[in-house]
């Protein structure tokens, strides 16, 4: 059904878009190598494509284990109430809205700095969640919502460094976002199955403790370039 929804949407964009002709001929080839080339440019599109990277990870250690931990012994719920408690997190997509305004107004490296922390607090929340449903739902709504403030900021960093190629610079960071991603459900999975919980919520904490580390490095490389402008 999913495939089938994309190609009608495919089919529907096809009439709804206006056409526009390519302004310029460039292979396929040359637009990988410019990727490679704004990656060396741009030190904070490495810098916050990692932090997106390790944000998402460090949530997709959540996302792959939850189901496991409240089918277990210790809350028993059935498939119907694990969705239940998957689409509370739909409230941590209010986030983004609060994290765009934050960013237009200039907070972005704060928003990404609190960001980082809540990831802490909503794992140590989640540590609790282990035998507590109402920790575990706070936890993940926290989580969710860094996730958000992360990814928002981010964006807006990201694309302000090179207007003219938004479109490559979307594909470095989406990249390692999903890259980042993968890496988070199979370190969870890992978790899960050697430590249980408990290994699972130190994993998405030190994953959390990176993404924080990455914040600060990429707060020294805004200072830095502030300095060369002065």
């Amino acid at each position: 059904m999913g495939a089938a929804c994309t190609a009608l949407t495919a089919v529907l964009l096809s009439r709804a878009l206006p056409k526009a002709a390519p302004t310029a001929a460039v292979s396929y080839g040359a637009v990988m190598q410019s990727l490679a080339a704004l990656i060396r440019q741009h030190p904070r599109l490495r810098s916050r494509a990692l932090i997106g990277g390790l944000g998402f990870a460090t949530v997709s250690v959540l996302f792959s284990t939850m189901a496991l931990l409240l089918a277990g012994p210790e809350f028993r719920l059935s498939d119907m109430e694990i969705g239940l408690i998957g689409i509370a997190g739909i409230a941590g997509a209010l986030m983004a809205n609060i994290a765009g305004r934050l960013a237009d107004q200039g907070l972005e490296q704060r928003t990404t700095l609190a960001g980082a922390v809540l990831l802490l607090l909503g794992w140590l929340a989640l540590w609790l969640g282990g035998t507590s449903l109402w920790w575990f739902l706070a936890g993940m709504l926290v989580v969710d919502a860094a996730l958000q403030a992360l990814h928002i900021s981010n964006q807006n960093v990201i694309y302000a460094l090179a207007p003219e190629a938004r479109s490559r610079i979307n594909a470095v960071y989406m990249t390692t976002y999903f890259i980042g991603a993968s890496m988070g459900s199979a370190l969870g999975s890992w978790a899960w199955l050697h430590h249980g919980w408990a290994g699972t919520s130190a994993m998405g904490l030190a994953l959390g403790l990176v993404t924080l580390a990455m914040v600060c490095w990429d707060r020294r490389l805004t200072r830095q370039q502030g300095l060369r402008a002065t």
